[in-house]
């Protein structure tokens, strides 16, 4: 990542993950900028995970709020794409559950399913369908819909199959 702001943003976040406590002073140090970018919002997120979440939810908000974090113009490094970053954004604000996050969840969703590409690479590369598919599965969770079937095929043999329920979800594997 050539962006050491972003780059020690997402370290934070991956040690908060981690329950490290040393995600703690450099995610407060990123958001003491008052810089609403793409490296503040990991630090919030951050300081949500590391059980600081009445400092890091409003830094949170404050970034989704700006047309620059859901916009296509930040450079974001590292990523493939424009669809990893808000495959990840999504996948992120469904894990810190805030509440008033969810209208820009549903708009990322949304966003994400006009970006689906005409060939066969959905949203352009495997990183890209990756983090979709991460952040999509996530939204699911907060805004779990009614029954559906899915199923995964490979060189055209079903290898996988679900069928999920919102009160239970049973795997067949052929």
């Amino acid at each position: 990542m050539a962006n050491t702001r972003q780059a020690r943003a997402y370290a934070a976040y991956i040690l908060s993950l981690a329950e490290d406590a040393g995600a703690i002073i450099p995610a407060r140090n990123l958001i003491s900028t008052n810089t609403t970018d793409f490296a503040a919002f990991l630090a919030g997120a951050a300081l949500i995970h590391g059980k600081y979440a009445s400092e890091g939810a409003p830094v949170v908000m404050n970034t989704l709020k700006h047309p620059q974090l859901l916009s296509s113009n930040e450079e974001f490094p590292g990523f493939s794409s424009y669809s990893s970053k808000l495959g990840m954004i999504l996948h992120v604000l469904s894990e810190v559950g805030i509440s008033d996050a969810r209208q820009f969840m549903t708009e990322i969703a949304f966003k994400l399913s006009g970006l689906i590409r005409n060939d066969a690479s959905v949203w352009g590369t495997t990183q890209s369908n990756a983090w979709v598919t991460y952040g999509l599965a996530s939204f699911n969770q907060v805004f779990p819909s009614s029954e559906f079937t899915s199923t995964i095929s490979f060189n055209c043999s079903r290898v996988w199959h679900c069928i999920q329920s919102p009160k239970s979800c049973r795997f067949l594997f052929f």
